[in-house]
């Protein structure tokens, strides 16, 4: 029995990155749900504030451990939504006793997520 599914308490969207045609023809990148209301727990790990290029942004980066579903696979060209903020995904890490669960390593304030 596992001591880890009391502590799945928050929500998470994971999102896929989709390409589609405008109609001109340009390319657009937009992300969609691939799976919504996911239990997880969500810990943050570290804050920083980056200066790059005179542009000031914050990084933050956080773990955050989804029960392991073969039907939803999650892979690191996707993001994931917690309370509002987009999320890049920048590991996944499989449970190293098992199979039940997948920890992923998150970072926003860089990119698009």
């Amino acid at each position: 029995m596992s001591t880890l599914g009391p502590r799945l308490r928050h929500r998470v969207t994971v999102q896929e990155r989709v390409t589609s045609r405008d109609s001109n023809g340009n390319v657009l990148h937009d992300f969609v749900d691939y799976d919504v209301d996911i239990p997880a727990e969500v810990t943050f790990l570290s804050a920083r504030d980056l200066i790059a290029a005179q542009a000031a942004k914050n990084e933050t980066i956080a773990r955050v451990v989804v029960r392991r579903n073969p039907d939803k696979a999650v892979s690191d060209t996707m993001r994931l939504v917690y309370d509002g903020t987009n999320y890049a995904i920048t590991a996944v890490l499989p449970d190293p006793t098992g199979s039940r669960y997948v920890t992923l390593m998150v970072a926003t304030g860089v990119s698009n997520g």
